[in-house]
């Protein structure tokens, strides 16, 4: 035989597709070629391919003179990785009739080294599922990836490979290789004995009430107020507050990470917390780059993004957050192509009422000049104002509240990450999504106000010139607000609670 077909898997960002890997092997001069718009990665598996089979006891395509073709189909897409190594080796090896296998639904994946080992690749996750989908029955992957794989051994025979030739003696049924076994991957959980919790809080208990309906609703919040006062605590406290991820939403986000420069190879079970610092370029929060990678609002994508000192971020970084608030998905365009990621975060912010941080605290004097304030708070537009459904000021805690010790009883955070989950549920089975994310029909379809309480509101919202958007935001919060109280319906103390976290008249103008 001097043909073979062998399948693997490419990735282009969060798109996977079945690449047809054709060898053709035939008489005269040595000649070794790849096709199929594949970059310098893919040209050099000649070579990694070559040494490998060599030291694996096999005729090297190096050591005859025969004209070796491996076409990479389709042609149109562009290959790019290390990924189609196994593939390629395989391939040769079939068509040079060295072995002699059906591999009609099997894939390969996983790069060469020298020696024959095989080692690990990146975005394993999404492409199992792409083999998955398309109908095939097992797939060959790098033993350095089988904490990732093993969550979905279920949907599809995983076999994990040391080197290629154990996966020569697998495919050949000589010795055979265990498949991976399901398991719910824990190894991301977070190391509690340095997890911030709302117990380690003193007072605050307005923030804390706030921020308890924010996580509930999925509502955007700025904690805001003079340094020291606990905003950052309170962040870092609701990032281990949210309920673990569902199984899908693991995959996707890891599917996510896979493309990301800080991949770990494990699966991403918890929300993430993203807080990147004020000094971030446009680039790393937005995404892109020579290869567009993932910015820190996609890696943020089922949890929070922490901007602390939001005002000292670029005005252009704060603008570019609009769009993904309102869309929950990020388009990047570049030079012939346009890549498209899914960023629905949580925006929690926190920031002081002038560059100092003390005006009108009555703790110090303020030592800003007006135009210092002023440009302060110019860096945030009106539409991202708008967009933060919820603003709550952080005082300073007296001396003696400090002090206190920690009451007896049942714990406070626990308390507040039961009620998210209860409230994320009852959202996602009533509602179909969390109260933040409806859209204003759906809003106007699940609640239900009396003519008493809309005239009422309809005033107060001609009296504040509420825009559009706030409007309906305000509703929002107060519908999450009569969920955490377990009502059948939004009354006058739930919009009266939700209009107290509009932003303070002198502090920011709507």
């Amino acid at each position: 035989m001097s043909f073979a077909k062998v399948y693997t898997v490419t990735q282009s960002h969060l798109k996977s597709e079945i690449i047809t890997v054709e060898a053709d092997v035939s008489k005269g001069l040595h000649h070794f070629a790849i096709v199929g718009l594949a970059d310098k990665t893919v040209e050099e598996s000649k070579e990694r391919c070559s040494l490998a089979l060599k030291h694996s006891g096999f005729r090297s395509p190096r050591a005859s003179n025969e004209k070796i073709l491996i076409s990479l189909a389709p042609a149109h897409i562009r290959k790019s990785g290390t990924v189609f190594d196994i593939a390629i080796s395989v391939g040769y090896l079939i068509a040079s009739d060295q072995i002699r296998c059906d591999v009609s639904n099997v894939i390969f994946l996983g790069e060469l080294s020298l020696n024959g080992d095989i080692k690990r690749v990146k975005g394993i996750i999404p492409m199992i599922q792409k083999a998955i989908t398309e109908g095939y029955m097992e797939v060959c992957i790098p033993e350095e990836n089988s904490e990732e794989a093993q969550v979905l051994s279920k949907h599809i025979t995983i076999t994990p490979l040391k080197n290629i030739k154990s996966c020569i003696d697998h495919i050949l049924k000589t010795k055979r290789i265990l498949k991976l076994k399901f398991s719910k991957n824990k190894s991301l959980n977070t190391d509690k004995s340095t997890t911030v919790l709302f117990d380690h809080i003193k007072g605050n208990e307005v923030a804390k009430r706030a921020l308890l309906i924010a996580l509930c609703g999925g509502h955007n919040i700025c904690l805001y107020g003079p340094p020291g006062t606990g905003k950052t605590m309170l962040a870092k406290a609701s990032a281990s507050a949210l309920p673990e991820l569902s199984f899908d939403e693991q995959v996707e986000l890891t599917s996510i990470y896979s493309l990301s420069n800080e991949y770990q190879f494990k699966i991403q079970t918890n929300p993430p917390f993203r807080s990147p610092h004020h000094s971030a370029s446009y680039t790393s929060i937005v995404g892109g780059g020579k290869e567009i990678v993932p910015g820190e609002i996609t890696l943020s994508h089922r949890g929070i993004l922490f901007l602390d000192e939001f005002p000292e971020f670029e005005r252009r970084v704060i603008d570019s957050l609009r769009q993904p608030l309102e869309d929950r998905r990020i388009c990047i365009s570049r030079a012939g192509q346009k890549v498209e990621f899914p960023c629905n975060f949580q925006l929690l912010c926190s920031m002081n009422p002038c560059p100092c941080g003390y005006l009108n605290t009555g703790i110090k004097e303020c030592t800003c000049s007006p135009s210092q304030i002023q440009k302060y708070n110019k860096k945030i537009s009106g539409p991202i104002l708008d967009r933060i459904q919820m603003w709550v000021e952080v005082s300073k805690i007296t001396y003696e509240k400090l002090a206190q010790d920690n009451e007896e009883g049942i714990s406070q955070h626990q308390l507040i990450k039961e009620s998210i989950r209860h409230t994320h549920t009852l959202q996602k089975t009533t509602f179909g999504a969390l109260s933040a994310h409806l859209d204003n029909s759906a809003l106007i379809k699940n609640i239900t106000l009396t003519q008493e309480l809309k005239i009422f509101y309809d005033t107060l919202a001609s009296r504040l010139s509420l825009s559009a958007r706030s409007y309906f935001n305000i509703l929002k919060v107060a519908l999450t607000i009569s969920l955490i109280e377990n009502k059948n319906t939004i009354l006058k103390e739930h919009i009266l609670e939700a209009l107290s976290y509009r932003p303070q008249d002198g502090f920011v103008s709507m």
